[in-house]
């Protein structure tokens, strides 16, 4: 791999919208199911060269991570691909007494985090017992602890994607589908190309949240790397940030900002969860 490519490979992987996936990604890179195009610009899955061509480094421009804002109950459930078993689970918990907010502060942390439906209601109890959404969510991370992705060699990569119908993200799907449910990656997608179902049934047969059937993309360009990087703010950290604020679907700048005050991923995410749904 030359040394661009792998500036490129190590920045975009980084930057990867559920995180964690840097062994796997690079193999996927150095496999050409990444592509890129000449300009610096950062942007994850297999984008065409001439779509990353068009990546924008105006970094006056809006942000390219930005997602349109959730407006309703039903929005929100298309939005987080909440399958209908889970949806009836839901209205069960909420015709019990529990708060819509609640149940959607609850489930879209655990979306982010592949965590299972059984682990919605005890949040949500402890919620409504007093505890803060904030300790909640870091009690959460230091529990299950980080995403950790399985090393692929080459061989081995060059045989999950022999078939044509895999993508990239399929196969770091699986990884991460693997990750929590212990099955081996090789299962999941034999399983996925054998039943042809979508990642949303098989992630809810075995309980998990996050049914999407492609990963989120985040954009950052070496400019954007410069600007918000320090001696004391790594380029990790804003990769971080963007990721983040990927996943609250608001500004980067925002997102380093309160970090580089000193505010947890867990706190910024508790408190923008919060102003977003509380008044469901």
């Amino acid at each position: 791999m030359n040394n661009r490519l792998k500036r490129v490979t190590q920045i975009m992987l980084v930057a990867l919208a559920l995180g964690g996936v840097m062994q796997l990604g690079t193999a996927l890179a150095s496999a050409g199911m990444f592509k890129f195009g000449e300009e610096p610009a950062v942007a994850l899955a297999a984008t065409s060269a001439a779509e990353t061509s068009q990546l924008s480094d105006n970094l006056s421009a809006p942000a390219s991570n930005e997602s349109p804002a959730i407006t309703s109950y039903a929005q929100w459930l298309d939005a987080f691909h909440v399958h209908e078993t889970l949806q009836q689970e839901l209205s069960e918990w909420m015709a019990d007494g529990h708060k819509r907010s609640d149940m959607m502060i609850g489930f879209t942390f655990l979306y982010h985090q592949y965590g299972m439906m059984s682990e919605l209601l005890p949040m949500v109890e402890a919620r409504e017992a007093g505890a803060s959404w904030a300790e909640l969510f870091s009690d959460y991370v230091d529990e299950h602890g980080a995403f950790e992705p399985r090393a692929f060699d080459m061989n081995e990569l060059e045989s999950l994607t022999s078939s044509s119908s895999l993508s990239a993200d399929d196969i770091m799907i699986a990884d991460r589908i693997s990750f929590v449910s212990g099955e081996s990656v090789k299962e999941l997608l034999a399983l996925k190309l054998e039943t042809n179902k979508a990642w949303q049934d098989i992630a809810t047969e075995r309980s998990i949240v996050n049914g999407s059937s492609e990963l989120p993309r985040v954009q950052i360009t070496e400019k954007q790397f410069a600007l918000y990087s320090d001696e004391s703010f790594s380029e990790d950290r804003v990769a971080q940030g963007f990721v983040l604020a990927n996943k609250l679907g608001t500004a980067p700048e925002a997102v380093i900002a309160s970090m580089k005050e000193g505010h947890s991923e867990t706190e910024i995410l508790a408190e923008a969860l919060e102003a977003q749904y509380e008044s469901y």
